[in-house]
Order: C-alpha cells, then structure tokens, then sequence
C-alpha cells in the first residue's frame, strides 16, 4: 500500500477572469462526496470566503455584483488568521465567487 500524496501550497497563476484551482485538486466532476473524502484523506481543514462579504465599493464587488462582470481579478481574498492556510481555489459558484483555503489538521501523535 503506497503512502497518500499530500498536496502542498502551490503560487497561484489565475486566469483572465481571477479563477484558479491548485492543480493538484483530482477531477471530482462535481461529486461533493469523493471531494469530502479526498479533504478527509488529504488531512485538509477548509474555511470558505465570499467575495459577497467584502465591503460594497471593492473593486471586485462593484465590477462583479453591480456591473455584472465575471472578471473577479481585482479580488485578493485573505487566509483565516492561523499558520499553514493556503488556497485551494478561487472560483464563481451559483452563490457568487469564493475562494476556499485548506490547512492540514494537526494528526495527534
């Protein structure tokens, strides 16, 4: 049995709309239970920001939510307060654009 290929922080490169994934996120094709298995497998804590809860004159929120624009470039989410956050993806859901960062759990020895 080999051992788990824990996914690592990786410097994200988005694309021309701000959307990004970590490349080491496996192809759920939207299975909401192989995601919460693969999180659980990869030890990952996740904590979500919305781009709906930043103030209503950030660049990204006027252009997104008042112009109706997809471009979320302009938006800079920040990890929760803690060591070992990094982000996982920043991308549009029906519920507007989120970023969702991970932090493996600390594995009691």
């Amino acid at each position: 049995m080999s051992a788990t290929q824990l996914i690592q922080p990786v410097e994200p490169v988005r694309d021309e709309c701000g959307h990004w994934w970590h490349p080491g996120i496996p192809d759920f094709d939207e299975d909401t239970d192989a995601y919460a298995a693969w999180l659980k497998e990869q030890q990952l804590t996740t904590n979500t920001a919305w781009l709906e809860s930043e103030d209503v004159e950030h660049p990204a929120y006027v252009n997104y939510f008042d112009n109706e624009d997809g471009d979320i470039s302009e938006w800079q989410p920040k990890p929760p307060a803690g060591d070992g956050w990094f982000l996982l993806a920043i991308f549009d859901t029906e519920d507007g654009p989120a970023a969702t960062f991970v932090k493996r759990e600390e594995i009691a020895a």
